[in-house]
């Protein structure tokens, strides 16, 4: 792999395997093993849900939204997708140059 990159970022670089114990010390100096997954050689054994996930994420995302204005509200149409409310146009609108 290193072939493939400039030697500027290759310094920058470590890499981190789950049987090398001096390599998961690099990784548990940057990442506390406490919050790390049990997969990638931490201690956090949670369980992913994204069904419980997207929930939260789509009612932080109201939160944020009505933080900065109040005139967004939620859309049932497009899965709560938090969207300015615009007014519907005329149907009798005529084009500009026609």
């Amino acid at each position: 792999m290193k072939v493939f990159l400039d030697p500027r970022s290759i310094e920058k670089l470590n890499f981190v395997y789950l049987k090398d114990e001096e390599s998961m010390k690099v990784m548990h100096k940057y990442i506390d093993p406490e919050v790390l997954p049990v997969e990638f050689g931490g201690e956090n054994n949670v369980v992913y849900n994204h069904e419980e996930y997207s929930k939260s994420m789509m009612k932080d995302d109201i939160k944020t939204a009505s933080f900065w204005t109040v005139d967004l509200q939620t859309d049932h149409v497009n899965h709560g997708i938090v969207v300015p409310k615009i007014a519907p146009q005329s149907q009798n609108c005529e084009l500009l140059g026609s």
